[in-house]
């Protein structure tokens, strides 16, 4: 019996480093902004509102909208079709505006006349990614810079927040609207 305790601990010592290790650094105000998004030529604007664990991603085109739960850890698609799915939560997707707590600090910024710290990140997520990012004192992460190599290739990605407010987002934002139908 001592033999499958002593197991059952070696598996809970190695899983808890793991998953700490995986915790995001979530803002601690209610706050919408523009998301803007490059990707080598590529740039895609989107409006973004987030409050008490949950991020709304409005669609650039107007086709759909994502909502992040990250206390339930799931997704909400919300199509133009009047539709909506709900999915698991997409780690790469929400790695875009929440980073890693295991950064490294690195100095005092300022980034669009807000007071941020930057830290610097390597092996974020799947992806073999490696950058920057700068964090403002209440957990807004304004701008994240780095590459990823995909296929061989070097990709540059920047994410940065534009006409960031500060205050109350309508909780009806995280819901499935009236007249929304799920499909599975």
């Amino acid at each position: 019996m001592s033999m499958r305790i002593a197991f059952l601990l070696l598996i809970v010592c190695i899983s808890v480093p793991a998953r700490a290790q995986l915790e995001r650094v979530l803002p601690t105000v209610s706050f919408s902004a523009v998301a803007v998004r490059q990707v080598g030529a590529m740039e895609v604007k989107q409006r973004i509102h987030y409050s008490d664990g949950r991020l709304r991603i409005d669609g650039a085109d107007g086709f759909a909208t994502t909502i992040l739960d990250l206390r339930t850890e799931s997704q909400l698609l919300l199509m133009a079709n009047h539709t909506y799915i709900v999915l698991p939560l997409d780690d790469e997707l929400y790695r875009r505006f929440f980073p890693f707590r295991y950064a490294k600090r690195l100095k005092p910024d300022a980034v669009a006349g807000r007071t941020a710290t930057k830290y610097v990140f390597d092996h974020d997520g799947a992806l073999d990614a490696g950058g920057y990012y700068w964090l403002t004192p209440d957990g807004i992460m304004l701008r994240c810079t780095y590459v990823t190599g995909v296929y061989g290739m070097e990709h540059r990605h920047s994410d940065s927040l534009t006409d960031v407010k500060i205050g109350s987002v309508p909780a009806s934002l995280f819901t499935v609207p009236p007249g929304y139908r799920q499909v599975r």
